[in-house]
This record gives C-alpha cells, structure tokens and sequence, in this order.
C-alpha cells in the first residue's frame, strides 16, 4: 500500500536539444483480509453468534446465507438462526475496497445443525409371569445409542433399538424407559417409557411320584387353578393302566391367559418271571429241594422253605411258589413232585477174600432192576444187571457198592464196607554164586532175598529132589551139560505164593597139553609134535600152523588129531626139517561161550 512515481525521460537524438522528463504517481491500495470465524455445531432450533474479523482498508462486511436469517448484525458479528432441523450451511462473511479498485473479498464458515433425537420406546405389553417382553424402540435424530432402564428385572441381546427384557415381579406393573443423548454433547437427553404388565401364572400340582407294578390301575389327581387338562389322554381321577414308565403333565390355563405346568413320573415295574422249576420225580427217602429263582423273595405253599430239603411220602403232590421282586411286585408259579418206592439193592459174591490177584464174581439179586452200576472200591466201574467179575490186585479191604436203576426210575444205593480183603504177595528172589559151572567145579550157593514169606521151596532143574531150606547149596551133576533152571517158591504166612528163577549153565572145561619137544627119529617114541585136547573145544573149528625161523609155513593141519611129523613139503619131494626150535599157532572156538582163542608157543625137534 502507498504512492510510488514513475520519471519517463529522453534526450533529443541529434544531440543539441536538452533532456526532457515527466513524471506519474502509483498509488497501492492493500487487498482486504476477512475471517468468518470458526465452524459450529449446533442443535435444530438454536441460534449460532457469529464474531468475524476484517483487516485491510476495508471497513465493512456482509453476512450472506442460503437460508435462516441474520439479526443484531454488524460487519463484524451477526446472530444467526438456521431454518433447517438437521444438516449443514456455509456462512460467508463479504467486503469490498471503499475506494472501489479493489475486488470483493470473503471468508466461509461452515454451520453443522444437529437434529434433536425422537424415542419411541414401543407399545405397552401384557405378558405372563415368568415370560420375557421383546421390546423395539425407534430413535430419530442424530442420537445413535439409547438405554433401557428399569427399576427391576433384567436385560439380555440389548441393542439402542431392541432388547429383551425378563421381569422378577411375577403381577403387577412395571415401566421401561428408552433414553439416548446426542453424541456431540449439546443436544438435550430425551427418553420414552413403555408399560408391561404381568399376570400371574395359574397354581398347578401334579402331586408326587409314584410306582406300580405292571398291569395296576394308576389314578392321577392334580389341583390347582384355572382349566386344568392332563397329557397322554389322561382323565384326572379316572383310573388307567398304564403299559411303561412314563412322565404325566398336568396344565394349567387361567383366564388371563397364563399356563402353567407341573409333572409326575409314574415308574411301572416289571411283575418278577417267577419259576418255580421243572417237574421233579423222586423216590420215597430222598431229599426234595424246591428251589424256585425270578425274584427276590419266596414263600411256597405247604410251608416250605426255599432252597431247604425236604422228604414225602409216595404220592403225586403240586407246590406253588409266590415271588417278590426288589420293588414288591408278586407273581406265581407251581411244580409237581411224583414220589416213588424205591427198591434196596442185594447182591452176593462167590468169595470174600484171598490172595492178589484175587478175582471175585458178584451176582445182582435185586428186584424190578432195570440197570445197575457196580462199584469195587479199586477204582473200576462195571455196569451190567446180571453177573459181573471184578479182579482186586493190591492188598486191602475193599468195599463194594451196587447203585441200582429201578423200572419206575428210583435208584437206590448198598455198599457193603470192606466185603472184600486180598493178601499181599510175598516177593521171591535170590541170587546165586554164579550163573556158570564147569565139570571141574559145580557146587552154586544160593542167598534168599524174598520178602514177606515164611517158607520156600527150592528146585534145582536137575531131576533132584527140593529142598526147603532158606538158603541152601546145591552141587549140579555134570553127567549132563547145559542150562538148569532153579526155582524159588516163595510162601507167606497166609498161603500166598511167589516164584522167582534163574538159569545155571554147566558147561565143558576146556582142557588141554601141548609138549614142547619131539623127536621124529624114527623109533616110534614121541614121533609127531601133536597138542591134546581133551574137552571144552570145538573139533570142527581148530587150526595148527608150525613157522620155521625165517617165518615160513612148514606145516598146517585142521585135525585135532593130525600132528607134524617134523617134515615138510608134500608128494615126492617131503623132506625132514632141521632139529632147532620152530614156532607154532594154534586157533580154536570154545564150546562154552564161541569165544575164538589164540595161542603161541615153541616146540624142539630132536633126532
């Protein structure tokens, strides 16, 4: 802003004029500067003061607005009223250079109208006590949120719009109140109640639980107010059967139109499967046990015992059992008993003792039998109605016993306790000096080791008499050779016997010479070296073979009674051998055992 001068100078260009000026005065005018002030929020129907500020050479300004009008304005403030209930408006604040060369100049502020909120928090409802109430409220204006109240009771799933809301009184009146504010602060609170009314719910009872058992007639009385109806077809105080366990409801409807409901479970249990068992027939004597099973308790007829033994007479009798489960249902059941005669067994035997193994045949002699089993005490069984045979192998007592089968079915047992008692035997045996004897030597001792006899019979096998002396010696003849028999007979105190053997064999000596010199010189004294065997060798099995010095065969022969001669060779060219010492082999078999026997030796040959 200010004055400035402008000099426009020249100079004559042919040089003699002088220089010439002139002069133009600026003058700068300051634009204007103009503030409408800050943006406002207001609420609908309020009034907003409006203070702006202007700077420059200007003096004055102007409010402008789209709608609403201005009062107590001045260039510099202004009070002004929105006509609109919610939104925004720009106000601008206007001025001009008085002096005119200088442009408008303006400045906005902007208006925002909050609207004032609207609740409606719904229409009054009727509800039963216990029930719950949906509540829909509606919120207009720049509210967002709103609140529920109460002044008792209970809020779930609440929204500003909606909740559901549960009361604790169960009659009588109660107020909802909806509130919400505007968010920016500067709008009231506004609020709207709803009323909820709550009617009683109508007093019901079912009564108590109960249990039957199956197949009795229930009857089922409820009290209560209002119009009271049963489920399950049931008319209150008419008798029904019922076919399982099951829950019953009883509803209540009162004439403001509250139900209320109230049950009893009826449990039905089950009548006990009560069996007293199966038929019995027995014979007279022998214990009858009723046993009957199902339940829990028994009580039979004719004042028997469950499970305790009794005896009847012959005859047909029919007991009846009556049973009680755990929950007191009963149920019944009968059985019949056929008592029948028996028969006592009886039967002989043809011998009651003796020694072991003792056989014994056992004869039934009872009546009208149709089968019968034997028992011996030994660990056998024979069945058979006729005549049996049983063999006792050890020394005892044993009793006998015969369980018989009659036609009418009644068995019947006898035992005779020890009926039949065995002797042990005695154990014969011996051991004798040796098992073989020679023709040199031929006595053999004999040691009695028998137990349990008293007496003993000795046989020796070799056609000589026995003898009865514990421990005897016997001398064999050897007129015969071979194998002998001995034999024990072993005798006990009560006539039992045993008998034990053993064989003696008498066999042949072996007996035999062999010279060791010769002289084959032609005087018929001691001319062949030939070895005598007299007994206890097999002549069809010898061998003897004469070796000179350098271990040559001179001579061989397989006759026991062909000797060398002192010569060797044969046909036209034998010769006599030197006199010296010769080596000879003889080889033989034993008659006593085939045993091969070797012998060696030296013979002399003098001429």
């Amino acid at each position: 802003s200010g004055t400035i001068t402008l000099t426009l100078t020249t100079d004559d260009p042919s040089g003699p004029c002088p220089f010439v000026s002139d002069q133009v005065v600026i003058t700068v005018n300051p634009i204007a500067t103009v503030n409408a002030g800050i943006d406002q929020t207001i609420c609908a129907g309020g009034t907003v003061t409006l203070s702006g500020t202007i700077g420059g050479s200007a003096a004055v300004g102007t409010w402008s607005a789209s709608s609403g009008s201005f009062s107590s304005s001045t260039s510099m403030s202004a009070v002004y009223t929105p006509t609109i209930t919610s939104g925004t408006i720009t106000l601008t604040l206007t001025t001009d250079d008085p002096s005119g060369p200088c442009p408008f100049v303006s400045n906005q502020v902007v208006i925002t109208v909050n609207p004032i909120a609207t609740v409606n928090a719904g229409i009054d409802q009727t509800i039963c006590a216990g029930g719950t109430v949906t509540l829909a409220g509606v919120i207009g204006g720049s509210a967002a949120v709103g609140t529920w109240s109460a002044s008792s009771g209970s809020f779930s799933s609440s929204t500003s719009m909606s909740a559901v809301y549960t009361p604790t009184i169960t009659s009588g009146t109660i107020t909802l109140t909806l509130t919400t504010d505007d968010p920016s602060g500067s709008c009231p609170f506004v609020s709207d109640q709803v009323e909820i009314l709550v009617n009683p719910l109508p007093l019901v009872d079912a009564g108590t639980d109960s249990a039957v058992c199956a197949g009795a007639e229930v009857i089922l009385m409820g009290s209560g107010t209002g119009l009271m109806t049963w489920s399950n077809n049931v008319v209150s105080g008419t008798p029904f059967i019922p076919t399982a366990t099951a829950t019953y409801t009883l509803t209540s409807n009162s004439a403001l139109g509250c139900t209320n409901s109230d049950q009893v479970v009826v449990t039905i249990n089950p009548i006990p499967n009560v069996n007293a068992g199966t038929d019995i027939s027995i014979c007279a004597g022998q214990n009858i046990i009723l046993n009957a099973t199902g339940a829990s308790s028994y009580a039979w007829s004719n004042s028997i015992v469950n499970g305790i033994p009794f005896i009847a007479i012959t005859g047909t009798y029919s007991y009846t059992v009556t049973g009680t489960s755990a929950f007191g249902c009963i149920n019944t059941d009968a059985i019949s008993v056929v008592v029948s005669e028996a028969t006592t067994p009886t039967f002989n035997q043809n011998i009651t003792s003796g020694c072991v193994p003792l056989t014994v045949e056992f004869t039934n002699t009872s009546p009208n039998i149709a089968s019968c089993t034997w028992e011996f005490g030994n660990g056998t069984q024979v069945t058979g109605p006729g005549s049996v045979s049983a063999t006792f192998d050890q020394a005892s007592c044993f009793d006998v016993t015969l369980t018989t089968t009659a036609f009418n079915g009644c068995v019947s047992s006898y035992s005779a306790i020890d009926l039949i008692c065995t002797d042990a035997l005695p154990l014969a045996s011996f051991i004798q000096s040796t098992a073989a004897i020679s023709e040199l030597n031929s006595t053999v001792y004999f040691s009695n080791t028998s137990t349990g006899a008293s007496s003993y019979i000795w046989n020796f096998g070799d056609s000589t008499a026995s003898v009865f002396t514990e421990d005897p010696t016997h001398t064999f003849s050897t007129d015969d050779l071979g194998d002998f028999a001995t034999m024990l007979i072993a005798i006990s105190s009560d006539g039992c016997i045993d008998t034990a053997y053993s064989i003696v064999t008498i066999y042949e000596e072996l007996i035999y010479y062999i010279p060791n010199t010769f002289t084959p010189d032609g005087n018929y004294s001691n001319p062949t070296f030939l070895p005598i065997f007299t007994s206890g060798y097999d002549p069809y099995d010898f061998t003897l073979i004469i070796y000179n010095r350098w271990g040559e065969v001179v001579f061989e022969s397989h006759d026991v009674k062909i000797g060398w001669d002192g010569t060797y060779g044969s046909g036209a060219e034998i010769e006599s051998v030197q006199d010296g010492t010769y080596s000879w082999k003889i080889e033989f078999k034993t008659t006593e055992s085939d045993e091969r026997k070797k012998f060696f030796g030296h013979v002399n040959v003098l001429r």
